[in-house]
């Protein structure tokens, strides 16, 4: 692993201008798409389908040319220490139709423009051929004439380009993307990016506007580079290209800690960790910031590491893994499996001050590990098809299981969220069906009174005794969702009810539902919680939400008390206050292919006794908008993840992804783009949003933070999701895989600091996405159920 690294990312390579089309010809590609057909998953799909790099196995007559990629409008192919372009005018932006119904199809096929084939040069480099990375899991075939010996078949294509040590101690990273192709240039320890330069051949001039993009002017229209960003530590680095002459240009930085990894990229870094079957992840960070990553997976081969506690897969439809990652993502710390021989699945992860892991969720494996003195070992299944909780403590630094307890009755019992207080004691939530599910004298509800209730239970730190457990919920359903603890170790929960009698305190914001007219199939509302320091009572309990569905999914609570939550809603009614971000949930303009499943994210901040909202926002655009889990940072701002189909989800001008990369409108049961936002402190404005998917669907599970970062786990079915150069895993090993993303932000800038090259809403900031992902192949061994896809 080398240190000290400097990322320069150059994004965006987009035409502008004109009507611009790729010409294949000058490349010697075949004349008609219909002579490419590349299988992906048992379908036909023509060459405009894909973001990749592919090989040049001779189908291509330019020799030179080793791998070749299209990308908003462009055709690239990829030469010694250099590339060639190529960009054609079409007569008019008014083609007509084809008989494939594919515009990209048509563009192809139009021959009659005018093209300009363009040389772009790395002046002074070493000479460097390209290497392919990440091979993905198709292959093209080219049929061409009636010459077989001239067929190629097998033709491998590739998610990324690299020139290593292009320059001495710099490296050139090509990745492709629905947002243009881009560039980093990696600049390791002895390496300056003063080196490096670039001359563009064939056009009119070079120019810089006024955002800092490179402009490449040509006959037919101009090639765009979007400026470079540099980062170190959180705090902006001065990077910006610089003309030599009017066809050859460089890149200045101001003076940089060449101890220090400097970033100019907010892509810091990006990794998998793979297997082959499936797997999904949570995750925790500590104050050094280390990634402990907590999941379930169906692969037989994960990367443990020696002298892991269990090395090898026990068997069912999953098991659970937790692993431990160090700050760069470069290594492991620890990978073991953790499970019985049924069915495991997580629920919830927390890291305590000094490392050990506390995880929490659900089985029906009898032969769950349990540790000698753990309050109970004894798995107890009436049905013969339950579920028993179970939490776990991890040792910091080999994953072996300090302890590890079931939790349930004798029906069905999952925990869905953990959270570890100063003592080591933890404290989790989630729902009971079992009549005799362990609740503590002078608890606050002992006793079921729906069919499901949540329940909030505090463990002593050696997981041997119940500090206090209680039941809470009304006559119907109810799930604890997530839960958080204030600076006294006070518990609150939030989840959702159906129960019109749920409990709520005489103060709360909202005592009655306000869904009694709610027709659909389920009618919810939010609510959140705070119980008193034995568990004997509440301090506060309300109701969050209008006269549709609400659902809420996560909770944060900062120094002051305050609780934040975010989820989904369907209600128009749902709660807003004035001068919110988005006030209207326009349930009308909803775009999916089946409108009744619309959402809108909510995030609320409410008082520290829960009579009344701080604020409260909606956030999402035309389509079904979920939030997932949000966290609080020291600055105040809310933190948020979720997923969303929507094309015109509002992002911020300097977020790493503006562009939806799934499609829009969804023509299938699920479509998503994982989003990031961070949310000022009156949730009033957007300091930062984006994107981060790639063309399927990318869902986040939760999302946590340190004293600089904050981290977002899921699962991607997008095979093209970025991995960075210095990855402990840059190969993308199949299907739908998890991720863990990492997210650097600077929080002590002064109000009147500016974010790179543009200043948004009234607070401004420096961002740097990190990106840990974590990609396990998803092989289902009992068949692709719709459901498993939509996590």
């Amino acid at each position: 692993m080398r240190s000290g690294l400097l990322l320069l990312r150059i994004a965006g390579l987009t035409v502008a201008g004109l009507f611009l089309s790729a010409h294949l010809l000058a490349f010697g590609f075949p004349e008609s798409i219909d002579d490419v057909s590349i299988p992906i998953r048992g379908t036909e799909v023509g060459l405009s389908g894909l973001d990749a790099f592919t090989e040049n196995a001779g189908q291509i007559q330019n020799s030179a040319v080793s791998y070749y990629t299209r990308s908003s409008g462009l055709v690239v192919g990829f030469m010694k220490s250099g590339l060639l372009v190529e960009l054609t005018s079409l007569p008019s932006p008014e083609v007509g139709p084809h008989e494939h119904g594919d515009a990209d199809s048509v563009l192809l096929r139009t021959l009659s423009g005018q093209t300009v084939p363009l040389r772009i040069e790395f002046e002074g480099s070493n000479l460097i051929a390209p290497v392919a990375r990440g091979e993905l899991p198709f292959w093209s075939n080219f049929f061409l004439g009636n010459n077989p010996e001239e067929w190629k078949t097998g033709v491998r294509s590739y998610s990324e380009v690299e020139y290593p040590n292009l320059y001495k101690g710099i490296d050139l990273v090509y990745k492709a993307g629905h947002e243009g192709l881009k560039s980093t240039f990696v600049v390791w320890p002895g390496g300056d990016p003063a080196q490096i330069r670039i001359r563009y051949d064939a056009i009119d001039h070079l120019e810089i506007d006024t955002a800092g993009r490179l402009v490449a002017r040509t006959q037919v229209g101009d090639l765009r580079e979007d400026p470079p960003l540099a980062f170190q530590a959180g705090e902006e680095v001065g990077c910006h290209y610089s003309l030599f002459d009017s066809s050859s240009v460089g890149i200045k930085c101001t003076p940089w800690n060449r101890n220090e990894v400097l970033v100019i990229d907010p892509l810091l870094y990006s990794t998998f960790i793979g297997g082959s079957d499936w797997d999904g992840a949570t995750v925790t960070v500590d104050t050094a910031g280390n990634a402990y990553v907590f999941g379930r997976t169906s692969s037989l081969d994960l990367p443990v590491t020696p002298g892991a506690a269990n090395a090898s897969y026990r068997g069912g439809f999953h098991d659970l893994f937790v692993g431990k990652l160090n700050p760069d993502g470069s290594d492991l710390v620890y990978l073991t499996y953790l499970g019985g021989s049924e069915d495991d699945n997580p629920g919830g992860i927390d890291v305590d001050a000094v490392g050990y892991a506390y995880i929490a969720g659900r089985t029906n494996s009898t032969d769950f590990p349990t540790t000698p003195g753990a309050f109970n070992r004894s798995y107890v299944d009436e049905t013969h098809s339950g579920l028993n909780g179970f939490v776990a403590k991890i040792d910091a630094t080999s994953g072996v299981l300090v302890y590890s307890t079931f939790l349930g009755g004798s029906r069905y019992d999952a925990v869905t969220s953990i959270k570890v207080d100063g003592d080591g004691n933890s404290v989790v939530t989630g729902w009971t069906r079992s009549n005799d599910f362990p609740t503590t004298p002078s608890s606050f509800a002992s006793s079921r009174t729906g069919y499901q209730d949540a329940f909030i239970v505090k463990f002593d730190s050696t997981g041997s005794s119940l500090i206090y457990s209680t039941l809470l919920g009304g006559r119907e359903q109810q799930t604890g969702e997530s839960i958080a603890l204030d600076v006294a170790g006070d518990a609150y929960v939030t989840g959702w009810t159906t129960s019109p009698d749920f409990p709520t305190t005489a103060l709360a914001f909202i005592t009655t539902p306000n869904n009694a007219t709610c027709n659909e199939l389920s009618c919810q509302n939010a609510f959140v919680a705070k119980l008193n320091e034995t568990g004997s009572s509440l301090a506060y309990s309300t109701l969050l939400g209008g006269s549709h569905t609400d659902e809420a999914r996560g909770i944060a609570v900062d120094d002051a008390g305050h609780a934040y939550v975010v989820g989904s809603t369907r209600s128009i009614g749902f709660p807003v206050t004035e001068g919110a971000f988005d006030s209207v949930f326009d349930f009308e303009m909803c775009v999916p292919i089946n409108p009744s499943i619309c959402h809108d994210v909510f995030v609320t901040k409410l008082n520290s006794n829960g009579s009344s909202v701080l604020y409260s926002t909606f956030l999402g655009g035309s389509g079904d908008d979920r939030g997932v889990s949000v966290v609080v940072g020291p600055d105040g701002n809310a933190y948020v993840t979720g997923h969303t189909d929507s094309a015109d989800f509002p992002t911020t001008s300097d977020a790493v992804d503006r562009t939806y990369n799934d499609v829009s409108p969804c023509p299938r049961l699920t479509c998503a783009d994982l989003f990031i936002v961070r949310l000022d402190g009156q949730g009033q404005g957007l300091v930062y949003s984006t994107y981060l998917g790639g063309s399927e669907v990318d869902i986040p599970f939760s999302i946590a933070i340190n004293q600089d970062s904050i981290f977002v786990a899921g699962y991607t079915w997008s095979h093209w999701f970025p991995v960075s150069s210095d990855a402990f895993d840059r190969t993308w090993n199949g299907m739908a895989d998890a991720f863990v993303l990492r997210l650097s932000v600077s929080t002590d800038l002064p109000p009147t600091a500016s974010v790179p090259w543009e200043v948004v809403g009234t607070i401004s900031v420096v961002m740097v996405l990190i990106l840990l992902v974590i990609l396990l192949v998803w092989w289902k061994r009992r068949g692709n159920k719709a459901s498993d896809r939509e996590g």
